[in-house]
C-alpha cells in the first residue's frame, strides 16, 4: 500500500482513500486536483514502523537470545510485510474418520524463529503458551461448536512445542506452539467435518496484557 503527505497542509502518512477524503473534504480538491495530488511522486512516504509491535517483539526475542541485534533484526522483520502469519493456526491440518480425530495448531507462537503476532496486536512467549496449555488440559479439554451450548467433544492430546522441548525430544520444526488433537463426539458435527464445512477449530481462553 502507497501513503501520502497532503501536500497543502502537510500531514502524513495517509493511506489512498484516506489521502482522497482529506484533500476533498478539508482542501476543497475536485476529482481532477485529486487525480493529479496523487500522481505527483513528491508527496508519497513509506509506512510508519508500528512501535508498539516493534517493541513487543524485540523485548521478547531479546530476552530468549540475549542478542539486540537479533532483537532488533527480529523486530524489523515483524512489523515488514513479509513478516510470517499464522496462517495454520487453528486449520485442521490431519483427520482420523476411524477415531474420530482432527490435528492441527491450536495457537502458533513463532515461525522461522520470529515471534508471532496475534490477531489482537500481541505477542504470546513460549514458555507462556505452555503454562495455558497444561492449564487447559487440567482443568477444561471440553469443546463446543462455535464456543457455546453442549460439550461436542474433547482434547485428547496435547503437546505444546518450542524449541526447547523439540531439542530434548529430536523433534524439528521452524514453529512453536501448541499442537492438538480434537475427538469429535457430536454425530452432526463430525458430519460437517468429513464434508469440509467445519475446516478449523480454535482454543478459547483469557490472558491479563502486559504493557511494554
Amino acid at each position: 500500500m502507497k501513503y501520502y503527505d497532503c501536500p497543502d497542509c502537510g500531514r502524513k502518512n495517509l493511506n489512498s482513500g484516506n489521502f482522497k477524503r482529506h484533500l476533498t473534504i478539508k482542501h476543497g480538491y475536485t476529482e481532477k486536483q485529486w487525480e493529479v495530488a496523487k500522481s505527483n511522486p513528491q508527496p508519497k512516504t513509506e509506512a510508519p514502523l508500528n512501535k508498539a509491535k516493534f517493541d513487543r517483539v524485540f523485548k521478547s526475542v531479546l530476552e530468549r537470545t540475549g542478542s539486540a541485534e537479533r532483537a532488533k533484526n527480529a523486530a524489523l522483520f515483524a512489523c515488514s510485510k513479509s513478516a510470517p502469519e499464522p496462517s495454520v493456526e487453528g486449520t485442521i491440518l490431519k483427520m482420523d474418520e476411524e477415531q474420530r480425530l482432527v490435528w492441527g495448531w491450536a495457537s502458533v507462537v513463532s515461525s522461522g524463529g520470529i515471534p508471532i503476532i496475534d490477531r489482537q496486536g500481541d505477542v504470546i512467549e513460549a514458555d507462556t503458551m505452555v503454562k495455558a496449555a497444561n492449564k487447559f488440559m487440567e482443568d477444561v479439554r471440553v469443546g463446543k461448536l462455535m464456543h457455546s451450548g453442549d460439550q461436542i467433544g474433547l482434547v485428547v492430546h496435547s503437546l505444546p512445542l518450542t524449541k526447547e522441548i523439540g531439542d530434548s525430544l529430536g523433534v524439528h520444526s521452524d514453529r512453536e506452539g501448541w499442537i492438538v488433537a480434537f475427538k469429535v463426539h457430536d454425530d452432526e458435527v463430525w458430519e460437517s467435518v468429513k464434508s469440509g464445512q467445519l475446516k478449523a477449530f480454535s482454543i478459547g481462553g483469557k490472558a491479563k496484557r502486559e504493557t511494554i
